[in-house]
């Protein structure tokens, strides 16, 4: 089965006006503990209930390297590992930091080599039918779709900016910003579900090119 993909753009990297552009994975979805227990049940040939056993017993072991500062290996897969903080201000000299400001970050993984290797043999790509990435507008773009739309209509909210003009999730909710922002919008309605009015007396954005881009 092929992995689905997109090609995203990020426009203006590092202020540079150059875009970079980077591949977006989709249906990252991940294999749910049952599946993984249906798997081994099957291809291992053990009960669910040694299967449980094995992983609880697993998690326990790692669980009780990495606490006492040691890497934990898994044959054929790879290397866990701690990852740390030391939450001091600069200024507190090192011999001053005591153990106390230590904290852990992240668990951090290294794959195996081999194991990397048949991921790269095995998998292939096709690109998605359809994208993720939300529609490009300038401003005034934008602000005239919106205008338009609630001229028509008496309110509009995020999940109405990403249906009716194509956004994600996140960049719906950074035009709403923008547009409150400008005067072009009215913000009403509980925080947990705002709805947008047309302000009554608004500033007219001109067209100057500049666009978000997600």
């Amino acid at each position: 089965m092929s992995i689905k993909y997109n090609i995203h753009t990020i426009k203006n990297v590092q202020g540079t006006g150059s875009e970079r552009r980077y591949v977006h994975l989709l249906d990252q979805t991940a294999m749910t503990q049952k599946q993984l227990e249906d798997h081994l049940h099957t291809h291992a040939m053990l009960t669910r209930g040694e299967v449980q056993a094995v992983l609880t017993t697993v998690r326990d072991c790692m669980l009780h390297e990495l606490a006492a500062g040691h890497r934990f290996y898994m044959p054929g897969i790879g290397y866990f590992s701690l990852s740390v903080a030391c939450e001091v201000p600069q200024e507190v000299p090192s011999s001053k930091v005591r153990g106390n400001r230590i904290s852990v970050r992240n668990v951090n993984f290294r794959p195996e080599a081999e194991l990397v290797g048949e991921v790269r043999r095995q998998t292939r790509f096709e690109r998605a039918p359809y994208t993720t990435a939300s529609r490009p507008y300038t401003e005034h773009e934008m602000t005239d779709a919106v205008t338009a739309y609630l001229s028509a209509n008496p309110c509009v909210t995020r999940r109405i900016m990403e249906t009716e003009f194509g956004l994600r999730r996140s960049m719906a909710g950074k035009w709403l910003k923008r547009l409150t922002e400008s005067g072009v919008l009215v913000k009403t309605g509980p925080n947990s579900a705002p709805v947008y009015l047309l302000a009554a007396s608004r500033t007219v954005v001109q067209p100057d090119g500049d666009s978000l881009i997600e």
